[in-house]
């Protein structure tokens, strides 16, 4: 199974960067017997500090789901800060 985790830039300034994630949220397709369709996402954030390179959540998804989301979120986000290199994307990819 692969996983896939959209993480993209929401706003930088001198001293901060902030990163949101999705976790998508899937439901039974009444069309297609078997199949799943996407039914949303629920958005996490954290802050990079840039001098630093502290991350701190500002905003969690599920308790159930973030043990699995944050670590690989924080990964990509701590790749970015020993880069120096804070693109609008760092979609996590496995």
């Amino acid at each position: 199974m692969a996983i896939y985790i959209p993480i993209f830039k929401e706003s930088e300034d001198d001293q901060t960067v902030v990163y949101c994630y999705a976790r998508q949220i899937w439901e039974a397709d009444p069309d297609s017997k078997g199949r799943q369709r996407r039914a949303g996402e629920q958005i996490g954030k954290v802050g990079l500090n840039k001098q630093t390179g502290d991350i701190v959540r500002l905003v969690d998804i599920p308790d159930e789901f973030l043990d699995f989301y944050l670590p690989r979120v924080k990964r990509k986000v701590r790749q970015a800060f020993e880069k120096r290199e804070y693109a609008d994307r760092i979609d996590y990819m496995a």
